[in-house]
């Protein structure tokens, strides 16, 4: 098993079996690289999905293939903000249904399904992205897909069809690590006991400085290679803006701690939180879409902490958005630490700042 061998975010489909590169270009799938009736006994196919607080039901994403050996996939918005999944191998079927994170307005979603046709089990996954709210249903005994058909799915708009409201697609030939993504490129500089270390030389038991002065042991570093692509675009903190000495790169949902008088004078508080995807329309940071993957980690602390990041200050992992369901760790990055070890976080204490108080606080700080 290689990982991501496929990515496309409606710019350029990237196919390769040999795996995408980090930074790299990858290539397109040509026909005869694929065996017709080589199977794909594992994998994860992952979307970008936004539903209007208005979506009425309809098919998201589908492939059917009619002749001596028919096969489909049915992924669909049904009624009450569910999801319904459907796949099919000649005799063979899987189906489940997973009710969506709830809310009454729009909802930005990543969808994951995950098959392991040997263990027989797979399971449809969801994350709000603006929430980290994760839910799951099991998909009992998926049936295996075939390479070419979810190469199709990747890069073939003739055979697949593909709701507008879906943004990205993204496919791995193994079970990856959904929700609690790592959202701190490799090679960002973190504040410890010692000074400035890159993220990716941490371990665990070294100290982090965070911005209450404190010193806090790191508990789990998390690693994952992602799609550099929707959602996953890395966004490029410009220093000197937000108080930063070096560049840094991070995914857009990573919340920044922003402090300072124009906080304090517009929102009431010593600092406010603010995603790293809202900053780029302030001119402080551009998004770096790239190609292929980029390698991410996130830090673990026993609280939920603004942790020193190149100058400026950036939250560590929040557990808080599996206080409901613990159980669901063990799909995530943090699926290596054993549940007694993992702590149990409280809600966020800073503000998460909205979009356009966002870009209220940034206007006034960059001016």
């Amino acid at each position: 098993m290689t990982g991501w061998i496929g990515i496309n975010d409606y710019a350029a489909p990237l196919f390769a079996l040999q795996g995408l590169a980090r930074g790299g270009d990858g290539r397109r799938a040509a026909p005869d690289e694929l065996m017709p009736d080589e199977l794909m006994p594992v994998g994860t196919l992952l979307l970008d999905l936004t539903l209007t607080a208005d979506a009425a039901p309809r098919p998201l994403l589908a492939l059917n293939v009619a002749g001596d050996w028919p096969r489909g996939l049915h992924l669909a918005l049904a009624p009450g903000r569910r999801l319904t999944l459907h796949l099919a191998q000649g005799s063979r079927t899987a189906r489940t249904t997973l009710a969506l994170p709830p809310g009454e307005g729009d909802l930005a979603l990543r969808i994951a399904l995950s098959w392991d046709a040997p263990a027989r089990r797979g399971h449809l996954a969801a994350e709000d992205i603006a929430t980290g709210t994760l839910c799951r249903a099991d998909l009992p005994a998926p049936p295996p897909l075939l390479l070419a058909d979810t190469a199709a799915l990747i890069h073939d708009r003739a055979r697949r069809h593909a709701d507008p409201a879906v943004t990205l697609l993204a496919l791995s030939d193994r079970v990856e690590p959904f929700g609690l993504f790592p959202r701190i490129a490799e090679g960002t500089p973190i504040l410890t006991e010692t000074g400035l270390r890159p993220v990716q030389t941490l371990r665990r038991g070294d100290l982090i400085r965070t911005a209450e002065g404190a010193l806090m042991p790191l508990r789990w570093i998390t690693c994952c290679d992602l799609p550099a692509a929707g959602s996953f675009a890395p966004v490029l903190l410009r220093a000197p803006y937000l108080g930063l000495r070096h560049d840094i790169l991070v995914a857009p949902q990573h919340r920044m701690l922003l402090s300072g008088i124009d906080a304090e004078y517009l929102f009431g508080a010593a600092g406010v939180l603010v995603a790293a995807g809202q900053v780029l329309q302030s001119g402080a940071a551009r998004r770096l879409p790239g190609r292929g993957i980029a390698r991410f980690h996130h830090l673990l602390l026993d609280s939920h902490a603004a942790i020193g990041m190149g100058g400026t200050w950036g939250e560590s992992l929040d557990l808080s958005p599996l206080a409901a369901t613990p159980g669901l760790a063990a799909m995530t990055p943090l699926a290596g630490l054993p549940a007694s070890a993992l702590p149990r976080h409280n809600a966020r204490t800073a503000r998460v700042l909205r979009s356009f108080e966002s870009d209220t606080l940034l206007r006034a700080m960059i001016a």
